[in-house]
């Protein structure tokens, strides 16, 4: 019976991927919830987990980011520059686990700061969840920086740089 499953699970797998990404696709405008149930089952949904249940690691990933409109044009205004918006928009979602005492991490702060990058800074001195967070990620350096699904242990501005798409 085993066996027979397996194989269920290699032919259906490809459809049910098609079909979840159809669904992400179809909800993109939705919350993504990611969280570690009580048996240690990772789950990724559009709902939060069920109240009452116990979890661990829960993540909520925002799928959307709106921008202001543009003003309409007016003959007696300069053109407003929607470039930087246009780039926000397109940007991947940066995250950043330091330590203020961290001279490297300080490195790269001011780095995000001064190109105008957006990233959710987890410090772990202040913030007790996410050293916690970082020791989950086994995290082997600072700062731990995740650019989308791009990872890195330390500090390359080059790196930085080329996923970002920064000259």
């Amino acid at each position: 019976m085993r066996f027979l499953t397996g194989i269920w699970i290699r032919a259906a797998l490809p459809a049910v991927l098609a079909f979840a990404a159809f669904a992400f696709a179809a909800s993109a405008a939705a919350d993504i919830y990611s969280w570690t149930d009580k048996n240690g089952v990772k789950h990724f949904s559009s709902d939060p987990p069920p109240k009452g249940e116990p979890v661990t690691e829960l993540r909520v990933m925002k799928t959307t980011y709106e921008p202001d409109e543009p003003e309409a044009a007016d003959p007696g205004k300069a053109a407003k520059d929607t470039t930087s918006l246009e780039a926000l928009k397109n940007q991947p979602k940066v995250d950043i686990y330091v330590n203020g005492q961290s001279d490297i991490c300080r490195t790269a702060l001011a780095f995000f700061d001064s190109n105008k990058i957006v990233y959710t800074r987890h410090d772990m001195d202040a913030d007790p969840g996410a050293r916690q967070r970082y020791n989950s990620l086994e995290g082997q350096g600072l700062p731990l920086v995740f650019i989308g699904d791009y990872r890195m242990d330390g500090w390359d501005e080059n790196a930085v740089r080329t996923r970002l798409g920064i000259k």
